[in-house]
């Protein structure tokens, strides 16, 4: 005869704790995969931070090398040696993939591919500079002789304001990004 005494206060408390134990259990479940889900997010924007500001310093190395337009001299102009290998091992690495704005990464890959362009013609213009091979170009202006060399870095010297341009528009582009990345100020 205990059973049945005993048997209605365990049946309550039995079903209590399912009651009020499941949802509180959902609940601090969920509250546990938020913080989780917040944590990845902040690592995810440090390591896109973190990569940004290394592409920055490298575009602005490079942008520092180059002269500005009214001051090129095709002539005598000195092979730079503008940087791309940090470029070149984040995108073997895969590390790319943490910048998520897909136009940014599209303005960062425009301005690699004309700073590759300009080392690559520099690189062959310094290779042409001992060779004793000159040309003579008949055009609009009468005759002009120029050694490959000349001709080369003419050509490279061209592309300067466009590398320029491409290299503000994607500084400007990551400094907005890290802007927008930055924690906002607790008050």
């Amino acid at each position: 005869m205990t059973f049945w005494p005993s048997f209605w206060p365990n049946l309550a408390a039995s079903a209590l704790a399912v009651i009020l134990g499941i949802p509180t259990a959902l609940w601090i479940d969920r509250l546990v995969k938020r913080a989780d889900s917040l944590r990845v997010l902040q690592s995810k924007k440090e390591d896109e931070r973190k990569i940004l500001k290394l592409i920055d310093d490298e575009l602005n190395y490079n942008r520092r090398l180059i002269l500005p337009a009214g001051r090129r001299n095709t002539i005598a102009s000195p092979v730079r040696p503008l940087k791309y290998d940090l470029w070149e091992a984040l995108k073997s690495s895969g590390g790319l993939q943490a910048i998520a704005d897909v136009s940014l990464v599209n303005k960062i890959t425009s301005a690699y591919f004309l700073i590759k362009a300009l080392g690559r013609m520099e690189q062959l213009a310094y290779e042409q500079r001992f060779s004793a091979v000159t040309m003579t170009i008949i055009g609009d202006s009468g005759k002009t002789t120029m050694s490959p060399e000349q001709m080369i870095l003419q050509d490279a010297r061209s592309l300067d304001t466009s590398l320029l341009d491409a290299l503000s528009d994607a500084t400007k582009s990551i400094a907005k990004r890290l802007s927008d990345l930055e924690p906002p100020a607790v008050a």
